[in-house]
């Protein structure tokens, strides 16, 4: 099946919440903006329909748009927008008072996870003698995935839905073709070509990729045989330096219009780079491949977004030049015409990162505690296709990638065990059965094994989880903090072959994770400081012998890391190991945190936040007694907020000083509370002078903004913080 937007600039997608490090900057990590009025509701009964909702919030002088009719075995409701002035909170608390509602959510706006391309090209003859010099099984081979198909497991008898920005159906290596007899079989577009993510869906059955993440995604997912040597998993299935540009360059550049500017690869992308050399002149660009193991491409592999044509050397060659132009000498080039300079692709086998984490990849664990990702997957320079008019193929780099790849993993599970099998024991088998990767932050790798909450099980291991005689059913242990820690867990262990095994157990310490600095309230961005020590682990047994379809519990007790710094989130982990006499070896990963989550600031106060300023000068904030006036609504107070951490729910209450100096809460801003705002978040929010839709009457005010804090009693534990009175008059 097939589901498709073509305009993915904005989409539907799940967020998770990091309490520690991640690869991309905070700024990066806003929370998605709330559609104003728009709301999802869940029904509590399976059978109720939406004829009756909106009859009652008609009865409840709420007029809304139906957007969305949700109804499935897992899920009965609508989604609708909300017209009219409305208070958010009011609005959402007496829809939740209805007693057909089970859940309301507001409805929020998500930017699509990005994705780098590094290279996109054609099926050029010269390339393709160059690309059969190489693996291009590669992530199959590191993945397992190889070894499942010579079994021949491709995936067969199993449909996979794919919701993305749909899919080039007459690409030769997806199919050809949409509908009965081909790979895409069925699909629709459910928003519309024109969708921008707040404009009303306009649905039609063709899902036509406009982006080209759809075909990319499809193609690791199912890709048949082509000439650029790969397949999909399931083919049946129905470091920043300023030199390298990545900054702009500095105003004593001079001007290089007559020259042509070598620039060595480094890691942001060559768009960047061109167009930082582009604002100081430049005409033309050559690229050297400083990175070892990763590909040199003649630019018509580059794909577009150049300001400037570029070309690219290899390493060695760019060397020879530097060294000449350190001596003195002038380099002088000759460019061939693109028309003419045969296309080439030197791969090269990657030494430097490969079966390890990629940088960009989002880091765990939730708010809670709980392990995420639970298993990794290839997902950093994979080769699949692309849009025909978009050249067919591509390399590109991102989470997007390993997704595929894992779903197509599951289909061929799901081809050897069974349709039925349960969906938790999937994850399980994924997680139990990954083979855990030491760190490596880009440029080396270290002794120690990635922290739990990068990794989760580590690298997708498809043949041994399709494969394996034994089944844990347990993806992970989460230890909790130190003011909810867990020392005692069962971990379940099922002989799923057909003779008896015993099983041994043993110890795998990950490294530690530091949230943050001891000099700064902002989690460190990648790469994190990191720690050797761990915690311990004991078990009630050190051998168990488990027969035939029969299940056993281990006990497993932890004792937490001493000497670990707990004001700055230490947050460690590692694996308990299972190895049963037939070879099979499982791991099961666990992570705490060495500190208490409830008592970790929030709000940004190094740099002064909250902060109030007046619509009328957002230059400097307010101060105590400032005036406003109701009949004047072009001038009013904006709030400021700035997150290092995130939260369950902000809020902000006006609160009336009039009577006698008492604190009376008379009610909250327009559209609050927010709800899962993630750490770095900080939007300003302008409140009206009205409270449920209606102006207050002349006095004194402040604003109150409150977060709650995380694991927070929502009846307690809240960060408050008093805003600047005013004074609003007639």
């Amino acid at each position: 099946m097939r589901i498709s937007t073509c305009a993915l600039g904005k989409g539907i997608t799940a967020t998770l919440i990091a309490t520690t490090v991640s690869a991309v900057q905070a700024q990066a990590q806003k929370a998605a903006d709330i559609v104003p009025g728009a709301y999802i509701v869940e029904f509590g009964d399976l059978a109720a329909g939406s004829t009756a909702f909106y009859s009652n919030l008609s009865n409840s002088n709420i007029s809304a748009v139906p957007r969305l009719r949700l109804k499935h075995e897992l899920f009965n409701g609508v989604s609708f927008r909300v017209s009219g002035p409305l208070d958010n909170e009011s609005t959402m608390e007496t829809i939740f008072n209805m007693s057909m509602v089970s859940n309301i959510w507001p409805m929020r706006l998500y930017s699509r996870l990005a994705t780098v391309r590094s290279s996109s090209g054609t099926s050029d003859p010269s390339f393709l003698r160059k690309r059969e010099e190489v693996d291009t099984y590669s992530t199959h081979v590191m993945g397992g995935v190889d070894k499942l198909h010579a079994q021949g497991l491709t995936g067969d008898g199993i449909f996979i839905g794919v919701i993305d920005s749909g899919v080039d159906c007459n690409h030769p290596a997806l199919g050809g073709g949409f509908g009965p007899g081909f790979k895409d079989v069925t699909g629709a577009d459910l928003v519309g070509n024109d969708y921008d993510g707040g404009t009303v869906p306009v649905p039609d059955d063709f899902p036509l990729d406009c982006l080209g993440h759809g075909t990319h995604v499809t193609g690791i997912l199912a890709a048949d045989a082509n000439p650029y040597g790969f397949i999909g998993v399931a083919p049946n299935a129905t470091l920043e330096i300023a030199s390298d540009g990545c900054e702009p360059l500095p105003d004593s550049t001079p001007d290089l219009s007559e020259y042509i500017v070598l620039v060595r690869r480094g890691i942001c992308t060559f768009e960047l780079k061109a167009n930082n050399i582009a604002a100081k002149g430049a005409k033309r660009v050559i690229f050297y491949n400083n990175i070892p193991s990763t590909p040199v491409a003649t630019l018509a592999f580059f794909g577009g977004g150049l300001p400037i044509p570029a070309g690219m050397t290899t390493d060695a060659q760019g060397a020879s030049w530097i060294a000449a132009l350190s001596a003195g000498s002038n380099v002088t080039v000759r460019l061939s015409s693109s028309d003419v300079a045969p296309v080439i692709f030197d791969a090269k086998a990657n030494t430097l990162t490969a079966g390890k984490m990629s940088i960009f990849s989002t880091w765990g664990p939730t708010y809670e505690g709980w392990i995420k990702p639970e298993v990794a997957a290839p997902g950093g320079y994979v080769l699949s296709t692309l849009p025909l008019n978009q050249g067919g193929y591509a390399v590109e780099s991102g989470t997007s990638m390993a997704a595929p790849y894992i779903s197509g993993v599951v289909a061929l599970l799901m081809q050897k065990r069974g349709k039925k099998f349960a969906t938790e024991n999937i994850v399980n088998l994924l997680a139990s059965t990954a083979k855990p990767v030491n760190f490596n932050d880009g440029s080396e790798s270290s002794p120690l094994l990635a922290p739990v909450i990068q990794q989760g099980g580590g690298l997708v291991n498809a043949y041994q989880a399709v494969n394996t005689g034994t089944l844990v059913k347990l993806d992970n242990i989460a230890l909790n903090d130190t003011d909810n820690f867990k020392a005692v867990h069962k971990i379940n262990i099922k002989n799923i072959g057909s003779l008896p095994q015993t099983y041994t157990f043993g110890h795998l310490v990950a490294a530690t994770a530091y949230t943050f600095t001891p000099v700064t309230l902002f989690p460190k961005s990648f790469s994190p400081d990191l720690s050797s020590t761990g915690a311990t682990v004991s078990f009630s047994s050190s051998s168990i012998t488990i027969k035939p379809d029969s299940s056993t519990d281990l006990v497993a007790t932890f004792v937490p890391p001493a000497g670990l710094d707990a004001s700055i989130l230490p947050v460690y982990g590692g694996y308990v190991t299972i190895t049963g006499s037939n070879g099979d070896i499982l791991q099961v990963p666990y992570s705490g945190i060495a500190g208490s989550l409830v008592s970790t600031k929030l709000m940004n106060t190094d740099s002064g936040y909250p902060l109030q300023y007046s619509s009328e000068d957002i230059n400097e904030p307010s101060v105590n007694g400032t005036v406003y006036s109701l009949s004047n609504p072009t001038v009013t107070p904006i709030v400021f907020y700035s997150l290092v951490m995130g939260t369950r729910m902000l809020k902000i209450e006006v609160v009336s000083l009039s009577d006698k100096g008492k604190q009376n809460v008379i009610g909250a801003v327009r559209n609050t509370p927010l709800l899962t705002l993630p750490r770095g978040d900080g939007n300003p929010i302008m409140w009206d002078m009205t409270v449920g839709g209606q102006k207050v009457v002349p006095g004194t005010y402040l604003l109150r903004l409150s977060v709650l804090r995380i694991l927070g009693n929502v009846k307690k534990d809240w960060e408050v913080y008093d805003l600047p009175t005013m004074v609003i008059g007639a």
